[in-house]
């Protein structure tokens, strides 16, 4: 996707707007805290919006990535189904969502991701949901998992795919170190009930 001179930059740049925001910052200022001239940040990027959504490409390929080789690591241990999928969810969607929260930039960062790359975040559910159903498919595989009839792994991954983006999503935030616990919170409940009938 990007080279590897430029997902460093962009790493960077992940950093600078998590400790400086969005709205304030400049493409000069940018340049200056990434360690580079204006003008060779204009080399790689037409503007503040068009560098943002790049780092939004890369941080979200980055996780997700991780993700599936923390899944990997939690099957080979053997470890229970509620534990795979959990800390699929929390390294996906937590690891990130912890620092961010640290930022005092965090409400605006969040609103700018939708407002500037809606149809990256769109795409990153999309996805998100397609490795999840894998990660749910491969367990039913290895009849780890059994399904109820009538469900899917593709409708068990959507469903605990809205469950986790509710959990970042939350107002007010739900507190860094209380994330992992609701990731693993919702996998329980989803995939086994809460509930007697």
């Amino acid at each position: 996707m990007y080279s590897a001179a430029t997902t460093r930059l962009l790493d960077r740049a992940a950093e600078v707007f998590i400790d400086h925001g969005y709205a304030t910052l400049t493409m000069a200022q940018l340049g200056e805290l990434c360690g580079l001239q204006r003008r060779a940040l204009y080399y790689h990027f037409h503007s503040k919006e068009d560098m943002f959504r790049a780092v939004l490409r890369v941080r979200n390929a980055h996780y997700q990535a991780l993700a599936d080789r923390v899944a990997a690591q939690a099957l080979e241990r053997d470890d229970s189904i509620e534990q795979v999928i959990g800390h699929w969810l929390d390294t996906r969607y937590g690891e990130f969502r912890r620092r961010l929260l640290v930022s005092p930039h965090a409400a605006e960062l969040n609103t700018m991701a939708f407002a500037v790359g809606l149809d990256i975040m769109l795409d990153v559910a999309r996805e998100t949901n397609l490795k999840l159903q894998t990660l749910i498919a491969a367990l039913v595989a290895q009849k780890r998992l059994r399904l109820r009839p009538g469900m899917t792994a593709e409708r068990a991954a959507q469903m605990i795919s809205d469950a986790a983006r509710g959990v970042n999503q939350a107002r007010p935030a739900i507190p860094a170190d209380e994330l992992a616990a609701r990731y693993y919170a919702i996998t329980e409940a989803l995939l086994f009930g809460c509930a007697l009938r």
